[in-house]
């Protein structure tokens, strides 16, 4: 059975055209994409020495349309058979363009009820229900490494959250009638699920959920000012900009992530007193021996203690493990010898 995109059951419509400030058509300039054709499930599976089947970009590659409000027809609609090619670091994030525009595509897969409905309550049911059919639907349209596919429900879920919130914000007045309510269902989403979320908001258990999340929103320090380009793309970026093409610290990426500093924000004080410890001590804000972030480092010492399963400026997916590297407190103050000579304390 062909899976198809919908927006609760149907077709996404393409946005209607609307002109941006300095250019015509209200498009921003070609991006190439590169789309291969394969039945490969995964870019692991393709042998890189017969890839005779990759079709490089050219002049005549189709323009990408960024315009707001835009649902992804190209992708959506992109021929059967042809996919497109996602490289990621080594921590199973995407990167580049190609990166990017999946990033957007799983934006659109959050908002299509038929693979997220927005009524149930926990990410995680949603996950253990529909988790496979989204992999195989955005198999037909990407082809990535198998390490992506965590950050793909990351990702989705990520954005499922944040699309619930949105609509909550726009849509719900607790003090209308759930009558009224009813009758502000979105075209894009399902009336029935809109109408359980809408007796969930109204429940004396969706009210005790929404003041605990103001409450957690309120103790937030930092939040993320990057745009829509992910963390691992800004990191991709700036070593590539590096002559020795050296992985930057994520000190360094914080600090570009957040030129645009409104004074008196959180953010705006974090990142002056970034500079001034880099200032200080520069060695706490570089690549030394391919470490790119450690406890104790610049960005550490500002922003603090990590919540579980998170680390400061890497973005979704890298836990404390993976890029710190602790050992287990059975072994804490041991020497560990690594494979290939080095130790670790």
């Amino acid at each position: 059975m062909a899976i198809m995109a919908s927006k609760s059951k149907k077709a996404p419509t393409k946005s209607a055209p609307t002109k941006t400030k300095g250019r015509k058509g209200g498009t921003k300039r070609k991006e190439c994409l590169h789309v291969i054709q394969t039945k490969s499930k995964y870019a692991n599976d393709i042998d890189q020495q017969h890839d005779d089947d990759i079709q490089e970009p050219s002049d005549n590659c189709d323009e990408l349309h960024m315009r707001k409000g835009t649902v992804l027809t190209h992708v959506w609609n992109l021929q059967e058979g042809k996919r497109i090619v996602v490289k990621c670091n080594k921590l199973g994030q995407p990167i580049g363009k190609e990166g990017g525009l999946l990033g957007q595509f799983l934006g659109t897969v959050t908002q299509n009820g038929r693979y997220c409905h927005v009524d149930i309550k926990d990410w995680r049911k949603v996950k253990k229900d529909n988790a496979t059919t989204m992999l195989q639907l955005i198999q037909t349209k990407f082809l990535y490494p198998r390490t992506c596919e965590n950050w793909i429900l990351k990702s989705i879920g990520r954005d499922w959250r944040k699309y619930k919130a949105t609509l909550k914000k726009k849509l719900f007045n607790p003090k209308k009638k759930r009558s009224y309510l009813y009758k502000l269902c979105p075209d894009d989403v399902d009336q029935d699920q809109w109408d359980n979320l809408v007796r969930y908001w109204k429940s004396a258990k969706g009210k005790a959920l929404s003041e605990k999340n103001k409450t957690s929103c309120e103790m937030k320090k930092i939040a993320h000012t990057a745009g829509t380009k992910s963390y691992a793309r800004w990191f991709e970026e700036l070593r590539q900009a590096d002559p020795a093409k050296k992985q930057p610290h994520r000190a360094q990426v914080y600090l570009a992530t957040h030129r645009k500093r409104v004074q008196g924000t959180n953010e705006a004080t974090a990142a002056v007193q970034l500079e001034k410890i880099i200032d200080k001590q520069p060695e706490l804000a570089q690549n030394i021996e391919r470490r790119i972030a450690w406890e104790g480092d610049a960005l550490h010492q500002v922003l603090g203690e990590e919540k579980p399963g998170q680390v400061h400026g890497m973005g979704l997916l890298p836990v404390p493990k993976q890029v710190y590297g602790r050992t287990t407190r059975h072994f804490k103050d041991i020497n560990i010898i690594t494979v290939d000579g080095s130790s670790q304390m």
